[in-house]
């Protein structure tokens, strides 16, 4: 059963992959939306920060897999990027906070290759307010069960900023707190979809045919580890019978590649 101390850091276990995260998939009705990201891999001594925004003006990104663990909170500084996350009061409200440089993508297809763009400032100003209780179902991310995890719908309100554009923001949000094994390079594909009504309603896919959504707006994201093992996870803005959010397709993993790298 899911209780407030969940919304708090778990003590690590003993495997190398072991990570807690806590994820913010958000959607509006005119097609404007994102996700921001913060994973730690405490055993590896390192976190990973994503921030992916889809804005009239194409895909934005904040992609970091060197960031340094948090000294307290879920308060995270590497170059260029200052990212944290508070919890106001447990399984009710969120904030979310950041001020980074990000890359900007005629073609989001980049994202999956040298990661160059156009260098953008991108900060948000969010707030996430419940809409209904936490529920453990099938969550994003690696493939495996975790030690534990919840997804829970609410609304997200507030400011989204690329470069000298302001983009006010009021939409659902779907938050997904997952902690245990991430193994995202074991070679095993997925796909999963988290939708969520205006009134709190919440479907959950585990399986996502891929003309099971209408797609709204696609953001890459490539997923590095140690070594320069890379996978491909494809995240789709989408809508379905009424419901909005993101799906998502992890595709087998592939070996390093000499031309790819990682933007900060």
């Amino acid at each position: 059963m899911v209780g407030t101390v969940d919304e708090r850091s778990h003590p690590p276990g003993f495997d190398e992959l072991w990570a807690e995260s806590w994820q913010l998939d958000f959607a509006d009705e005119a097609g404007l939306g994102g996700f921001v990201g913060l994973c730690l891999y405490p055993n590896l001594k390192v976190a990973w920060w994503w921030t992916h925004l889809l804005t009239p003006g194409g895909l934005v990104a904040v992609r970091d897999h060197e960031v340094a663990l948090p000294r307290s909170g879920l308060e995270v500084r590497a170059e260029g990027l200052w990212g944290e996350l508070v919890c106001e009061t447990p399984l009710e409200h969120w904030s979310l906070g950041l001020e980074a440089f990000g890359v900007g993508y005629d073609d989001p297809a980049e994202a999956w290759g040298s990661e160059w763009g156009e260098r953008v400032a991108v900060g948000l100003d969010l707030e996430w307010e419940v809409l209904g209780p936490p529920v453990e179902a099938s969550l994003p991310g690696p493939p495996g069960a975790p030690d534990g995890g919840y997804l829970q719908p609410g609304t997200v309100g507030g400011e989204l900023l690329v470069g000298a554009g302001r983009f006010p923001f009021r939409g659902t949000g779907l938050r997904a707190r997952r902690w245990g094994r991430a193994d995202w390079w074991g070679g095993t594909a997925r796909s999963w979809a988290g939708l969520v009504g205006g009134g709190g309603e919440l479907r959950v896919l585990d399986e996502v045919p891929r003309d099971g959504v209408e797609v709204l707006g696609t953001a890459p994201v490539l997923v590095t580890g140690t070594g320069g093992v890379q996978t491909r996870l494809e995240r789709v803005l989408c809508r379905s019978e009424g419901l909005r959010g993101w799906a998502e397709w992890l595709l087998p993993t592939r070996g390093p590649t000499s031309g790819d790298r990682t933007t900060r």
